[in-house]
């Protein structure tokens, strides 16, 4: 899957040792450029993306997977990102942004024809109610 957003912030990476040797987990927060944005926390793994070359308030396209596990009879969903790359200043438009664009046109065109309809019309008309 991917998304276009904006890093909202990068957080600091987290380092362990586990069983197969030492790990790096790396999360950050994007926000969405709908009309309504929302915040969406991703994480990656080991040296999937170099940080140093992205900075918050910059606009990317995030390339991930989403995976639920459960724990203790409860489930938990994972944003893991893979691949992420500087997006262009004008990103194509989202499917929200697209409807909109489209409603706000078909809205536009039917006032105009009920405003049309409505200066045609007389109200001297002999209907018997």
């Amino acid at each position: 899957m991917e998304i276009i957003g904006k890093i909202h912030r990068v957080f600091q990476p987290i380092t362990g040792e586990g069983r197969n040797g030492p790990w790096k987990k790396q999360e950050f927060l994007l926000e969405t450029l709908d009309q309504f944005p929302k915040k969406i926390l991703f994480s990656t793994w080991g040296d999937r993306v170099d940080f140093s070359k992205f900075s918050e308030q910059q606009i990317v396209k995030v390339y991930f997977d989403i995976e639920s596990r459960e724990y203790n009879g409860k489930y938990y969903t994972d944003c893991k990102c893979w691949r992420m790359e500087v997006e262009s200043l004008n990103p194509a438009p989202t499917v929200a942004s697209a409807y909109t664009s489209t409603a706000s046109g078909a809205q536009a065109e039917n006032t105009s024809v009920v405003q049309g309809e409505s200066e045609n019309m007389s109200f001297d008309d002999d209907l018997p109610f």
